[in-house]
């Protein structure tokens, strides 16, 4: 602190009282004894009082805690199980993908053997009809020759040539399908 001439202020002293006062003169040894029970029967109250403040403050605190504590886990567990339901909708998505994806893969591959199949079969078809057609040449060719001889008019003889292959009507199914 400053005074007015802008000098150093010295703070005011302080004043001790010196009191003295007896203590078996005020109070005689009967109203002592009363007071101290008096005053332990008040703390004892005020340290039960107390005591049960705190411990109905403890159990709130502690109940607080808790539910503070499930509500947080039920957060981070509502949060985690988010998480995994939004993984596996990726994962069964993605799956989707891979199977349909590998379902026309076959497709395709199943295309390409039939494909190769109906050509195997048409070339097989081809192959037995000229097979049977080349048999058939030759079946009729010798029924032929065995009905008509070496020196045969066919314009006269077609009616006995259609008779002998009717004949042998039997003969050339059997020789055809062997």
């Amino acid at each position: 602190m400053r005074d007015k001439h802008g000098g150093a202020q010295k703070p005011p002293a302080q004043k001790i009282y010196k009191v003295h006062v007896e203590g078996a003169k005020i109070f005689s040894e009967n109203d002592t004894t009363q007071i101290e029970q008096n005053a332990r029967a008040q703390m004892q109250q005020s340290t039960v009082r107390a005591a049960e403040q705190l411990q109905g403050t403890l159990t709130k605190t502690v109940e607080q805690i808790a539910e503070h504590l499930s509500d947080l886990a039920n957060n981070d567990l509502s949060q985690e199980f988010e998480k995994y339901r939004i993984s596996l909708e990726a994962l069964r998505n993605e799956s989707i993908g891979e199977f349909n994806k590998l379902e026309k893969e076959l497709e395709a591959k199943r295309n390409e053997r039939l494909e190769q199949l109906d050509k195997q079969i048409a070339a097989e078809y081809t192959r037995r009809i000229d097979v049977f057609n080349s048999r058939l040449n030759d079946v009729v060719a010798n029924y032929l020759v065995e009905a008509l001889g070496e020196n045969v008019d066919l314009g006269a003889q077609s009616s006995y040539i259609f008779s002998v292959l009717e004949k042998h009507k039997d003969d050339i199914k059997r020789d055809m399908l062997a």
